[in-house]
């Protein structure tokens, strides 16, 4: 790792810039992607600003020479910077492995941040977000200026760029995928800076918002979401995620607004229909919701979420293996980075094939993406109790229970392990925990396995 920090750090530099008044007005994080110059910082330090100049931890400085591109739906952009004496810069390579999760992160920050610019932390939260795709929360105790920085996995792999929407917010990081995806705007050089920085501020509100979406702060969400809409009126996707935002605080006035709009404009959103089929789903009108996860995937045939759930529900209303299967598959190749995809197939595969090694192989794969999945762990043990490794079902199990205490499942599930290995005091208290909790086959395996065995009650 020390041999990592020492490499990556010549790529990575704090960048600040200037307005009209050649005043100082933001600063921030960033890093080279390759050796001609080309770097990712935030947008949101161009909004008001229209020059900067860079400085690398060995103190040497270089003048931005230009913003090249700004993400439409996150807070980032790609800046050139030129060498004085035209050589190339040190830069990071983002890993080929960002698909692995770790659960420890290293984000190399601003330097007014943490000792040495470095902040040691542990990922929390995976979120699967529209547009911008993987979202990944983490411990790292890191301000407004770390945005924009490296996030180094254990391995010393480049997995991530950090950002900040709020004071408050926790650290959250991007895939390093997103430097890849189709949604990057390219800045006419002709154009007015003024041009840019709009694209930055839209960009800001959309990423703010998208953040708040995932996390449930629909009141938050639909604010920045209005503040998009404000530069765009017509931005069909922050119309339809405002119409979402505001349902899920009951603002039904202001949800039936914006659909009525997003019909005026013509809008032809998959996620639209997306949100139909959730709510439809929710409560528990599943004909309507199959038709709506079907309108979501013929507008966006790659959806892995809709893929998801049409296969789930195609199982459940029509006993349709084949569609199930094909969904997943679908869901996979579509997002490889989604748990969601690999935790669905392996509970499909294990409850209707009885492919127990190729379930295992799909669920270890929805661990490492995301460790935090429902049950997991519980279905991880329960797939090595089918090949008999009682002492890695056992360990599944204790993650799980350490999860919830009251996990009746993983506690009856933990005691046949326990009693397969012949350790009947452990599996007797195991049952006895799980029958006060209801589980009501623990009550027969206690009377039929436990008689004369002395447990701990409470």
């Amino acid at each position: 790792m020390y041999k990592t920090i020492n490499k990556y750090e010549k790529a990575v530099f704090t960048i600040i810039t200037y307005g009209e008044t050649n005043s100082r007005n933001d600063t921030a994080t960033g890093f080279f992607i390759n050796p001609s110059g080309i770097a990712i910082v935030p947008a949101h330090i161009f909004i008001t600003n229209d020059s900067g100049v860079i400085t690398l931890r060995n103190n040497k400085t270089y003048s931005v020479d230009k913003v090249i591109s700004t993400h439409a739906m996150a807070d980032l952009c790609l800046i050139k910077v030129i060498h004085s004496q035209n050589k190339s810069f040190d830069y990071i390579v983002p890993s080929l492995n960002t698909n692995a999760y770790q659960s420890e992160t290293l984000v190399m920050c601003h330097p007014n941040d943490a000792d040495n610019g470095l902040s040691f932390g542990q990922v929390t939260k995976v979120f699967q977000a529209p547009y911008i795709d993987r979202l990944v929360e983490t411990s790292s105790n890191i301000t407004h200026k770390s945005s924009g920085a490296p996030v180094i996995n254990s391995r010393g792999d480049l997995i991530g760029i950090s950002t900040k929407h709020n004071k408050k917010a926790n650290t959250l990081f991007y895939s390093t995928h997103i430097l890849n995806d189709s949604l990057w705007r390219k800045n006419n050089s002709d154009l007015p800076v003024r041009q840019y920085q709009t694209t930055s501020q839209m960009a800001v509100y959309m990423n703010s918002a998208l953040i708040n979406f995932m996390q449930k702060e629909w009141i938050e969400s639909a604010k920045d979401f209005s503040r998009v809409l404000k530069l765009d009126s017509l931005n069909g996707k922050a119309l339809m995620l405002r119409a979402e935002s505001r349902r899920q605080y009951n603002n039904k006035h202001g949800r039936n607004l914006d659909l009525e709009k997003l019909k005026r404009t013509n809008t032809n959103t998959f996620l639209t229909d997306f949100f139909n089929a959730e709510y439809n789903r929710h409560n528990n009108y599943l004909k309507e919701a199959f038709i709506n996860y079907i309108a979501c995937i013929e507008k966006h045939e790659n959806y892995a979420p809709a893929l998801i759930k049409f296969g789930l529900l195609a199982m459940r209303l029509h006993n349709d293996k084949q569609t199930a299967e094909n969904c997943f598959n679908k869901a996979i190749a579509a997002a490889p980075m989604y748990a969601n995809g690999y935790y669905e197939r392996g509970r499909f595969t294990f409850q209707h094939f009885d492919f127990y090694d190729r379930a295992l192989k799909d669920i270890n794969k929805a661990i490492l993406l995301d460790p935090y999945l429902p049950g997991i762990y519980s279905i991880r043990g329960t797939l090595k109790m089918q090949i008999e490794n009682y002492l890695g079902a056992i360990a599944d199990y204790d993650i799980a229970i350490d999860i919830d205490g009251d996990d009746i499942y993983a506690l009856f599930n933990r005691g046949i392990a326990y009693y397969n290995l012949g350790m009947k005091e452990q599996c007797c208290a195991d049952w006895v925990k799980a029958e006060k909790l209801g589980h009501y086959k623990a009550t027969k395996f206690l009377s039929q396995y436990c008689n004369g065995i002395t447990t701990n009650k409470n």
